[in-house]
């Protein structure tokens, strides 16, 4: 039997587009605002300083001969309205503008070139990218639990492998190919093909709802089905990778986090199962259950 379709795959790399975008807005907004560079001319014919301690002196006076100066800081006020001004209901472009000003900014104090102000630049601007939110849709009081034995442990475990047999497909593997063939062909259309896939996590966590629990298992269950409830929320956000790509890699990065955490907790129920002594005949579809830790 093939587990792989019950557990997220870890093969992940869409995220980088976030990062390979921001190194190339750092790129572009650098070449756009390139200062006017200065010939340094320093007098070798004076003499030496008299003491290590003159250092700061002969230094100020080598700035006063060379007719260089560093640029007055730009008004703060002015930089925090153009941040405010660059924030809009598209992700991608209020990072790409604020990463900018940002830019400009250091520029305008004489930083910019260096790598740390760049990597502190960068990270500002992905701060904006929301973080995974998992909502509750389902609590403790919505599960139907029944007592801790080994007969309702062995029901439940062939209750839960049986909606999953009959209703998952590969939908993870499915997902990450319509959205290459999205971004890599900026095709909107190829978007209408994950709307299946999500009504078939819509129905995988209605049937699970519907099981009865034992309590030992309560906390597990709890978290799967609202992880289930969340990923399906996430495919309302994949619209969003045509026009606000990096919106949508936001919610290609919830999407992974959720099935990653999806599988840790059939992972759970599995060594819940193992430490009880539940055993399934190999023609029951809860032997699954042991094929899921062998593949750990």
């Amino acid at each position: 039997m093939d587990t792989g379709r019950y557990l997220p795959s870890k093969q992940f790399s869409l995220i980088t587009i976030s990062l390979f975008l921001s190194a190339g807005l750092v790129f572009a907004a650098e070449h756009i605002h390139k200062p006017s560079t200065g010939s340094l001319a320093v007098d070798t014919t004076g003499a030496a300083p008299a003491g290590a301690g003159d250092w700061k002196a002969s230094l100020e006076s080598v700035q006063q001969n060379s007719g260089i100066s560093l640029p007055s800081a730009p008004d703060q006020n002015t930089v925090e309205g153009l941040l405010q001004a660059a924030q809009s209901n598209n992700l991608t472009e209020s990072v790409s503008r604020s990463l900018f000003v940002n830019l400009v900014n250091a520029k305008g104090q004489g930083l910019g070139s260096d790598i740390p102000t760049q990597d502190q630049i960068v990270t500002q601007a992905l701060s904006q990218v929301p973080a995974s939110i998992r909502t509750k849709t389902y609590f403790t009081e919505d599960l139907t639990l029944t007592d801790t034995s080994k007969t309702s442990l062995h029901a439940y475990g062939n209750a839960v492998m049986t909606v999953l047999q009959k209703n998952s497909n590969q939908e993870y593997a499915k997902t990450l190919v319509i959205i290459d063939a999205v971004t890599t062909k900026n095709d909107a259309t190829q978007l209408e093909l994950l709307k299946p896939i999500q009504k078939t996590y819509k129905h995988i966590s209605n049937e699970l709802i519907a099981i009865p629990v034992p309590k030992i298992l309560a906390p597990f269950h709890l978290q799967l089905v609202n992880d289930f409830e969340n990923i399906t929320a996430t495919y309302d956000k994949f619209e969003a990778l045509v026009g606000d790509p990096l919106n949508g890699i936001a919610a290609i990065q919830q999407y992974r986090t959720l099935t990653q955490d999806a599988g840790q907790m059939f992972i759970n129920i599995a060594q819940t199962f193992q430490k009880n002594d539940i055993i399934f005949n190999k023609d029951e579809p809860g032997a699954t259950w042991a094929f899921l830790l062998q593949s750990q």
